[in-house]
């Protein structure tokens, strides 16, 4: 069959700054085509190879400074398809003599001399090797010699190679732009040398593979972005097919330390698609601040994903980690926690708790838990699911309600909003705690079952002692962004002292100040709404119950219309009178308590009561009574 035929003359293809002149011949048939090209630069100049780099090409390449020459040449003969079939190719670059170096820096990388050759004579792509030796160049004031070698890159990825060298930490900043990180300290000096291939470190023989070496760090400074400085006063390693040991480790974060040593195993995981490599860290600390990382981290940016791989590969670490972790002291969302430890792994984006344990302001307290999508959460990537179990000393929900950031410069702005809780956290909470604090209320040996969702905290159950008796709370505190908080709450109380939470409590001194002239306890349930102030105390103009009280047992006096009443017609028993098993059904509208009618009999005499108060101790009671006319008499009333 007879073959059509392209000639090429005086082509050239251009790759950013580089180009590669072609010509030859291409003859097309039905089934393959047959390729007979010669390709070479024009080009000279090791200022073109180098915008073959796409991170030096980007930025400041028209500013840079180089010298040295290269040559380029290859070839491409033989017959591409049917199939799988494709040309011998061989492409060989020569580089002498390279040097490049920004302008308005101090440092260059100079002395660079590699020859790279990439060649395939058996008509498969799996055929083809790629050679870098030798590879030398100076980084700085410190020299780097190397040599790479690669094949069989589609079914069994062979690697082969050298690395020895040092950088000397004070000349990176003078060597290259990298906007936001600033690097000074003393150097790094590393020696690696490998020799393997993809099966084998699949399969975990490691008697087949190469890859030993050392490397040495020390008083290394590192400044990204706002985030705290990172000291590294000290960290060695040595290097097996089997694991990277972390000799030591001595490091400053912010104010944070740590020290300590560890392992990495299957390390040469890190360069093919199979298990992740395992981290195994124990290490401790005086101080971790948790709280300075934070605030460093926030961004008012979200990026979109497009699929659950981009989900993936955008929030999962490289590695697996197993911590075994010691903390004299620990700072996070303005909590001190003292003689802290915990046994942590995060595997797969997963984080799991066993034994954490530490003292806060005085009490002892230990959890369990995972936390899941812990990367993607941090990356505003989906949201923080997780469950919490555990034995604590004191748990404060007023701490999850923090203060929102409200625009200062808004002139309609007129609400102060008191907290908000945290967006896309999924988290079950299940603990038992010594001291619970709820708004006003503070609760012991108490039981809570609840979750934080969607700027949601959901009470499950919350049970304890308080106020002489035991209280129980079930509801919804609700943080719409830019709204007062509202609540809405179950109360269940047995046995409270009127007189404890009389004086403890704000918000009951207000809606029911008459409990300041009982002694005695009571019981009540009462389904309460109402919104939050920014001291997070309610608002109580907002406030809409409805309830039963039932006085179990108690003993007024010293109420003073009572007692001007009492003094006025004689009726002794209104100066001090006792209630017991009485009842009492309750309505909260608007600010104001309305007590439905009810009749009680004091002495001699029934009373019928019924009215209202506001929170601003405004009184509006009806009280009638029939006194028989002898007491009357008695008091002059009638003269």
């Amino acid at each position: 069959t007879k073959l059509e035929q392209i000639e090429l003359k005086e082509n050239f293809i251009q790759l950013n700054d580089f180009k590669i002149n072609s010509e030859g011949d291409i003859q097309y048939g039905p089934e393959h085509v047959q390729l007979n090209l010669n390709f070479n630069s024009p080009q000279t100049e090791f200022k073109h190879v180098l915008s073959l780099i796409p991170a030096i090409y980007s930025k400041e390449f028209e500013s840079l400074d180089t010298k040295g020459q290269f040559d380029f040449s290859g070839f491409a003969k033989g017959q591409l398809g049917p199939g799988d079939l494709i040309p011998s190719f061989n492409f060989e670059l020569n580089i002498s003599d390279g040097y490049f170096k920004y302008d308005g820096l101090s440092q260059s990388i100079d002395h660079l001399e590699s020859k790279v050759l990439i060649k395939q004579n058996g008509n498969q792509l799996d055929a083809m090797t790629i050679s870098i030796d030798p590879l030398s160049l100076n980084i700085g004031s410190e020299k780097t010699n190397g040599s790479l070698y690669l094949s069989h890159l589609m079914s069994n990825p062979s690697f082969k190679g050298k690395f020895t060298g040092a950088l000397i930490f004070d000349e990176i900043n003078d060597l290259i732009y990298y906007d936001g990180l600033d690097l000074k300290g003393d150097r790094l000096d590393f020696d690696l040398d490998f020799d393997g291939n993809y099966n084998s470190i699949l399969r975990e023989a490691y008697d087949q593979i190469q890859f030993n070496g050392t490397s040495s760090a020390n008083n290394l400074n590192i400044q990204y972005l706002d985030y705290p400085m990172v000291q590294i006063n000290q960290i060695n390693t040595d290097f097996s097919p089997e694991v990277i040991y972390l000799n030591e480790m001595n490091i400053l974060a912010g104010s944070s330390d740590f020290q300590g040593k560890g392992e990495v195993t299957n390390p040469l995981s890190f360069i093919i698609e199979g298990p992740k490599p395992n981290m195994i860290l124990t290490a401790n600390s005086k101080t971790l601040n948790i709280d300075e990382w934070y605030s460093s981290s926030t961004s008012e940016t979200t990026k979109e994903l497009t699929s659950e791989n981009d989900f993936k590969e955008n929030t999962e670490l490289p590695i697996n980690l197993n911590l075994d972790y010691k903390a004299q002291r620990v700072k996070a969302m303005d909590y001190a926690i003292d003689q802290f430890t915990t046994r942590a792994t995060f595997y797969n984006d997963e984080l799991k708790l066993q034994d954490v344990q530490g003292v806060h302001e005085g009490m002892n307290f230990k959890l369990n838990g995972e936390l899941k999508n812990v990367m993607g959460y941090v990356n505003n990537q989906g949201a923080l699911i997780g469950e919490l179990i555990g034995n604590l000393g004191r748990i404060d929900l007023n701490s999850f309600m923090s203060e929102s950031d409200v625009d200062d410069t808004n002139e309609k702005q007129d609400v102060a909003y008191a907290f908000s809780l945290p967006e896309n956290i999924h988290l079950d909470m299940n603990f038992s705690a010594k001291e619970l604090i709820f708004e006003e209320y503070q609760l012991k040996n108490t039981k809570l079952k609840s979750q934080l969702m969607d700027l949601k905290l959901i009470i499950h159950e919350a049970i304890g002692e308080s106020f002489g008796g035991e209280l129980g709370l079930k509801g919804i505190v609700n943080t719409p962004v830019q709204e007062k908080p509202k609540v809405d709450i179950n109360y269940s109380m047995r046995k409270i002292d009127f007189q404890d939470i009389f004086n403890k409590v704000n918000s009951f001194q207000k809606l029911a100040p008459l409990a300041k002239y009982i002694d005695g306890s009571f019981n009540m349930d009462l389904d309460f709404s109402g919104l939050l102030n920014e001291d997070l105390m309610f608002d109580l103009s907002s406030i809409d119950a409805n309830g039963f009280l039932q006085t179990i047992n108690g003993y007024v006096q010293g109420f003073e219309p009572f007692q001007n009443l009492a003094n006025r017609y004689n009726i002794k028993e209104l100066k001090g009178y006792e209630l017991k098993n009485t009842k009492n059904w309750l309505t909260i509208e608007n600010g104001k308590v309305y007590i439905k009618e009810f009749t009680r009999k004091i002495g001699d005499n029934e009373y019928i009561v019924k009215g209202n108060h506001s929170i601003n101790q405004e009184i509006d009671y009806s009280i009638r009574t029939s006194i028989p006319r002898e007491k009357l008499d008695k008091t002059g009333v009638n003269k």
